[in-house]
């Protein structure tokens, strides 16, 4: 779920960094969701996921630098789900 929710958002600030490329550079938005499912529902259900996959990452993340180095005794034994 981590690894799904971490793919959403890093395309969904892909996105929004084409987003502001184009409109800053190019005269027009360059937005992959709407060239890829058109501006219908589907768009919007898809921007729901990269905010939800965001706020899940955010609310998992402890910023514990002994997982960050790997030193974490909790994800050494597997109890630790912040970096799985």
């Amino acid at each position: 779920m981590k690894k799904i929710a971490w793919w959403l958002t890093l395309i969904g600030a892909l996105n929004w960094g084409l987003v502001a490329v184009g409109g800053l550079f190019l005269g027009g938005e360059i937005n992959l969701v709407t060239l890829i499912v058109g501006s219908g529902s589907l768009a919007y259900i898809i921007y729901a996921l990269v905010g939800v996959s965001a706020v899940y990452i955010i609310m998992g993340h402890c910023g514990c630098k002994k997982c960050d180095n790997g030193s974490c005794a909790s994800c050494k034994d597997g109890s630790c789900d912040v970096h799985k």
